[in-house]
C-alpha cells in the first residue's frame, strides 16, 4: 500500500478498511463468546459476587420488601436524630 500511487492507493485503502472491519468484528465476536462461556449469574453467585438469584416471580415482592425495609430504617434514623435534638 505504501508503494501504490494515485487511485491505486485509494482502492487499496478502501479494501484494507473493509477487511479490517470484518476481522475486527470476528475477533470482537470471539471475545464476547469466550466471555459469555466463562461468566454466568450462577458463577457470580458461586464466587460471592452476588448474594442470591431472585426469580422473576419473586422480584416484585422482594423489591417491595426492600423499599419498606429502607423506609423503616430511614424513619428510625430520623426519630433518633429528633431525640438527640430534643435532649440537647
Amino acid at each position: 500500500m505504501l508503494q501504490a500511487e494515485g487511485g491505486g492507493k485509494a482502492k487499496l485503502r478502501t479494501q484494507w478498511n473493509e477487511v479490517y472491519k470484518v476481522v475486527y468484528s470476528e475477533k470482537l465476536g470471539g471475545m464476547a463468546s469466550e466471555f459469555d462461556r466463562m461468566h454466568s449469574v450462577h458463577r457470580s453467585l458461586s464466587v460471592g459476587a452476588l448474594n442470591r438469584i431472585i426469580s422473576p416471580a419473586n422480584l416484585r415482592p422482594y423489591l417491595i420488601h426492600a423499599v419498606e425495609r429502607g423506609m423503616r430504617l430511614e424513619d428510625a434514623a430520623r426519630k433518633a436524630d429528633l431525640e438527640i435534638v430534643e435532649a440537647a
